[in-house]
């Protein structure tokens, strides 16, 4: 059996887990990042300037602007690589909240089985209830 004080200062202790957690938790919501972010827009863009590579690359008439292919290769190759890193950011900060919402589901369950331990045998009065 643990001590009074001690059931009262780990309860603390979650309840302070739990608060830090949380904070983060609605930040990673009110940036809307808490849910898997649209790329159709640039994924569209993407296709198109691939489209106009292939066009400048395939037709005769275009030789007067031959660096327009490689030069706009070299931008679809960057575009893809920041398409792909907001993709893999978005899939962390996804994760991330779904870790914090285990992790303050744990510290209710503990909270909640401190207090029960706590408020044993306790008169009415005596009991917590935060």
């Amino acid at each position: 059996m643990t001590s009074d004080a001690a059931l009262k200062s780990a309860i603390s202790g979650y309840k302070a887990d739990k608060a830090k957690y949380e904070k983060v938790k609605n930040e990673i919501v009110n940036h809307s990042l808490s849910t898997r972010q649209n790329l159709k827009e640039i994924n569209s863009f993407l296709d198109y300037c691939e489209d106009i590579i292939e066009l400048a690359e395939g037709e005769e008439g275009y030789h007067y602007i031959d660096v327009l292919p490689s030069n706009l290769k070299k931008d679809v190759k960057t575009m893809k690589q920041y398409r792909d890193f907001a993709r893999d950011a978005n899939t962390s900060f996804i994760n991330l909240y779904n870790l914090l919402e285990s992790k303050i589901a744990s510290l209710d369950s503990k909270i909640s089985r401190a207090r029960d331990e706590y408020n044993k045998d306790k008169p009415l009065l005596e009991k917590l209830y935060w």
